[in-house]
């Protein structure tokens, strides 16, 4: 089956031709590593990065307990960052830099499945694309788990190219074990990761399906009973998080009712931008379209030339992406960073189009040209970086709440995982404050932070009566208030970018 794959094995070619494969990926590598360390530290952390430090920072019982119940995602990150990262009151660099890293090293993965799949002039472009795509650069500079969600599925990609590939039963059954604990992995990350695992298997039954004409008596059955075995392991080790779906199927939406269900226009507006039109502006339609004809390109290229792998590829973007907006459809998806992950599958697929244009000086073109919308992406990336943050700046608001607020006033969060930005930036003022959060908080999410936050309660009435209340919260759509209180008009209103930071003078209460 080596011959699906039309390439030669790496073992069998010279020298020097190895030697240069390896050092693009290196390349692209270090380039990788550049564009996710520069200006990691410029922008405040927002909401939900002070979620997961809020998370990482409860012990182990609550979060694989009451916090898994309360969280639509499951723990895995969190435990990473709990066991890597600085607690609480580190530098914003430093907190951010194990999803930088991560994010940088998924372009080896990602560029081995593509030298696996399509040899190594596709590897080298796609590995350059992941290495400068504004919205994977964009999501490895939170903390946040999308960037080890990236490198489970380039990685578990990869092993399954070996999987489909005529290898000896050891090798298959090693790569199968390593493809198992990947997926395991990206579904322990995030929730929203078990839909790309899904379009790995679409895209192994596809490749199957298209090639069992050619392949030797039983080598169909025994991949597919390989993959079946690895399905039924990813399912057995999520299981024990499975059981919390019911729970968290009927969660209080108060936190994510704002979150607008995906339309037609809004989701080929997210395929835009996850497909390396991200912050490109008006280039962005076309930077869309000439993917878009690339992938279809690849597909048709796929089929035509009998190379079952593209069309797996394509089968998977396609399937992965209409999963996502069909689910947005019931319950509410950020698609923006849900969908980026389909990256790992559209950029071989991108790459092999590249090198299947004829004649080749018309791939080289294209190429040059995806990697100019990439370079141009990234560019614009990082001036919005330096311009806006990621919208809230709690760096900011904090430092004024710091110096303009008296001993004994009430601070009031919106969410339940934000009043950890106090400490974090302000550790003198956080004790001599009464910190609160808001009655839009979800109620499950703020029982089960209770241990982690002793001190934080719900905003009374009664106890505000003739103090000065401070309020920060972010409004994030017209009629939205995350706080729902019945407060009177603020006496100031400070704005950090789409923070909002108030004073309200209480009056006496009666007697």
């Amino acid at each position: 089956m080596a011959a699906v794959y039309d390439h030669v094995p790496v073992a069998a070619r010279p020298v020097g031709r190895r030697v240069a494969a390896w050092a693009g990926i290196a390349a692209c590598l270090a380039l990788a590593v550049l564009t996710r360390l520069r200006d990691l530290g410029a922008a405040s952390l927002w909401g939900d990065e002070l979620a997961t430090l809020t998370f990482a920072a409860a012990p182990l019982a609550d979060l694989l307990g009451a916090i898994a119940r309360a969280e639509p995602n499951p723990p895995a990150w969190y435990l990473l960052m709990k066991l890597v990262a600085p607690p609480a009151g580190g530098s914003d660099f430093a907190l951010r830099l194990p999803a930088a890293l991560l994010g940088a090293i998924a372009v080896v993965p990602l560029a081995l499945a593509t030298r696996t799949l399509f040899g190594s002039r596709a590897a080298l472009l796609a590995a350059a694309l992941l290495a400068l795509s504004a919205v994977q650069v964009y999501h490895a500079q939170q903390i946040r788990a999308y960037a080890l969600v990236l490198l489970s599925l380039a990685t578990a990609l990869w092993l399954l190219g070996r999987i489909l590939a005529d290898q000896g039963g050891g090798q298959r059954r090693l790569a199968a074990a390593g493809f198992a604990l990947a997926c395991l992995v990206a579904v322990h990350a995030h929730a929203t990761a078990a839909v790309m695992v899904a379009a790995l298997f679409v895209h192994a039954l596809v490749v199957l399906a298209l090639r069992r004409r050619r392949a030797r008596p039983g080598e169909t059955w025994q991949a597919l009973t390989i993959l079946a075995v690895a399905g039924c392991a990813i399912l057995v080790g999520w299981a024990w998080w499975l059981r919390h779906i019911p729970e968290l199927l009927a969660p209080e939406q108060s936190e994510v009712a704002w979150i607008p269900a995906a339309g037609g226009m809004r989701a080929w507006g997210v395929a835009a931008d996850v497909l390396l039109g991200f912050h490109l502006g008006r280039l962005k339609p076309v930077a869309a379209l000439a993917v878009c004809a690339l992938l279809a390109f690849g597909a048709w290229s796929g089929w035509r030339r009998d190379r079952p792998e593209a069309v797996g590829l394509a089968a998977a973007t396609a399937f992965g992406f209409a999963a996502l907006v069909a689910a947005s459809a019931a319950t509410p998806v950020l698609l923006h960073r849900t969908a980026m992950p389909v990256l790992v599958f559209a950029l071989p697929l991108v790459g092999f189009a590249a090198t299947q244009l004829r004649p080749r000086v018309l791939g080289f073109a294209a190429a040059a040209m995806l990697i100019l919308f990439a370079a141009r992406g990234d560019a614009s990336r990082a001036a919005d970086i330096h311009r806006e943050g990621f919208g809230e700046d709690w760096r900011g608001a904090i430092a004024m709440l710091a110096t303009r607020a008296a001993p004994g006033d009430i601070v009031v969060f919106a969410y339940a995982f934000t009043p950890i930005a106090l400490p974090h930036y302000a550790p003198e003022a956080a004790p001599r404050l009464r910190v609160r959060v808001g009655h839009g908080a979800a109620d499950r999410l703020y029982r089960a932070l209770r241990p982690v936050q002793p001190g934080v309660l719900r905003y009374d009435e009664a106890e505000a009566c003739g103090r000065t209340v401070w309020t920060l919260a972010r409004w994030l759509a017209p009629g939205h208030d995350p706080l729902r209180l019945d407060l009177p008009p603020p006496q100031e209103e400070h704005r950090f970018l789409e923070l909002r930071l108030r004073r309200h003078d209480m009056p006496a209460c009666p007697p």
